[in-house]
């Protein structure tokens, strides 16, 4: 009887924090949770969004086209219409009348939502200018680094893996 209820008492525990590892993961990587939702429905638009593929292989961030779309739709969405309601209530709460209320929400949630959209869109492309701006900048090093290395009598094979590692990549 005492085994059965410690089994019962470790599956529990094991589904407890499955659970609570799904929502963390869902938390850290907030595409996921775009994709499960608009990554069908998102797939016959991806054409307009061929440039951001790009970047994203640029700026090494390792997550497809489709969840990156579907993350910016999805936030986009999600400040539209939260931008909305506050300023809605907030317009009808000043006195103004309802139509007055609905036209400032309707502005300010779709100027919130072209905003994070355009945030959104472009990241990828920041962030690939500032890895190549940082790249450029550690270049002179690693070459002066990797021809200290050959003149000690190195190998190439062994100099370019020690220089990577000095960078804190891996080497390959």
């Amino acid at each position: 009887m005492i085994r059965i209820i410690d089994m019962k008492t470790k599956s529990s525990k094991r589904a407890e924090t499955g659970s609570s590892e799904r929502s963390l993961s869902i938390l850290r990587a907030p595409w996921l949770l775009a994709y499960r939702y608009l990554g069908v429905r998102i797939q016959r638009n991806l054409h307009y969004f061929e440039d951001v593929r790009g970047s994203l292989q640029k700026a090494a961030l390792k997550i497809s086209l489709q969840s990156y779309v579907s993350m910016i739709v999805l936030l986009s969405g999600l400040s539209l219409a939260g931008a909305f309601a506050v300023t809605g209530v907030l317009a009808a709460f000043s006195g103004s009348a309802i139509w007055l209320a609905l036209l400032y929400a309707t502005g300010v949630g779709l100027l919130f939502g072209a905003v994070v959209f355009g945030i959104l869109y472009g990241l990828p492309a920041f962030l690939a200018m500032s890895r190549r701006r940082k790249m450029d900048l550690e270049l002179p090093y690693v070459a002066s680094h990797l021809s200290i290395l050959a003149a000690a009598g190195q190998g190439a094979a062994h100099a370019a893996s020690h220089a990577v590692a000095r960078q804190g990549g891996r080497p390959t």
